[in-house]
């Protein structure tokens, strides 16, 4: 029987992890390992029993037999969870690799964001001679929105171009930040730049979308780029130009970690994904203002497609049992509606009877807004 490595991570749903899955097991494969995933599907902060009721999986770490384990810690959205796993995985006394995250308990497993950033940065600088060039991170706390930023420096310094603080932008690694971002630009507020370098992909293509709406043509007055490489956006136009590889050789290098703690010996054989910048059309030679209307539906659709997915909200609309109950659940997912959405509440005449014996020869629909 094969040694076994544990894969815990939320997410697995995504095109993203689901590379990142299929990766990691090629390379335990090779070196004579199964790799197992523990994973939810309802990834949330906080929530009631229907959350944590899914959450029970993770109980599988103090009795599944494995041999070593790397825990993806930044994919849960609940710190207290996250925090959980980590804990029990320590009790578990198995060498453990702290995927792409700094831990107090274990070794951790960390892309090459610097180093790639300055690649992605200089493709700007070399193939499109671009020195206004803005930089649009994460949070000023977060380990890889800093080491990308680095990264942004290195490559304007090792271009004679001055490095200078206005031009860098903190973000939220989301779809607010290049909001927010398009909006100063188009109302004049700042200066409208060559280029922009954001630290994801999701960023990348909001910025474009929202530019683009505003009547600034990408890529013949801005071009931009992103980084990961995430398949989920690849369905999108303007398709973005972005670093890609990095995180999967990533999650190969944990593995292969594992391996040596496990072993004690070297590791013999490695998969090797290519690394490098994927052209889209953000930098190309495609105008894409006149679908930017249609991509932001589209993206938008997305977006609120996968919230619904992971909202929990049938699990919870079965659990009532009370015209309350039945009230404060769809409160708490009112958020899922649009404006432009009706909601409707279907009862039984007897709605206020009990629930085991229900008149059905007198149900009715009621619609309400």
């Amino acid at each position: 029987m094969n040694k076994r490595i544990a894969y815990i991570t939320a997410g697995a749903d995504t095109l993203y992890e689901r590379e990142v899955i299929k990766s990691m097991s090629e390379q335990a494969r090779l070196l004579g390992y199964d790799l197992i995933v523990l994973t939810h599907f309802v990834n949330y902060t906080d929530g009631g029993s229907y959350i944590k009721g899914d959450e029970n999986i993770y109980s599988m770490i103090e009795c599944l037999p494995f041999d070593g384990a790397v825990l993806n810690y930044s994919s849960y959205y609940s710190r207290a969870l996250a925090d959980r796993i980590e804990a029990m995985l320590a009790r578990k006394e198995v060498p453990v690799i702290a995927l792409d995250y700094r831990s107090r308990l274990f070794e951790s497993c960390l892309q090459a964001d610097r180093e790639h950033f300055r690649e992605l940065t200089e493709h700007f600088i070399a193939e499109h001679g671009c020195r206004r060039i803005y930089c649009l991170s994460g949070d000023k706390d977060d380990i890889h929105s800093l080491a990308r930023i680095n990264g942004y420096k290195d490559a304007l310094r090792a271009n004679g171009i001055r490095v200078r603080q206005k031009y860098i932008f903190y973000g939220d690694f989301w779809i607010h930040s290049p909001k927010k971002l398009a909006e100063e630009i188009l109302a004049g507020r700042v200066e409208k730049p060559q280029a922009v370098v954001c630290g994801n992909d999701y960023m990348a293509m909001q910025l474009c979308i929202s530019l683009s709406r505003g009547g600034i043509s990408i890529p013949d007055e801005i071009v931009v780029g992103g980084f990961d490489g995430n398949p989920d956006t690849l369905r999108y136009q303007p398709s973005v130009t972005t670093y890609c590889g990095s995180n999967l050789n990533n999650a190969i290098a944990a593995v292969c970690r594992v391996h040596e703690m496990v072993s004690g010996g070297s590791v013999r054989g490695r998969v090797h994904v290519p690394t490098g910048i994927r052209i889209g059309t953000s930098c190309g030679r495609i105008n894409a203002s006149q679908a930017a209307d249609n991509d932001q539906k589209t993206f938008d659709n997305s977006l609120i497609g996968n919230i619904y997915l992971h909202s929990s909200y049938s699990s919870m609309m079965n659990k009532v049992t009370t015209l309350g109950e039945c009230s404060l659940a769809i409160s708490q997912n009112i958020y899922l509606l649009d404006e432009n959405s009706d909601l409707f509440v279907c009862l039984c005449s007897d709605w206020d009877g009990s629930p085991d014996a229900p008149r059905a020869s007198d149900a009715r629909t009621t619609p309400r807004r």
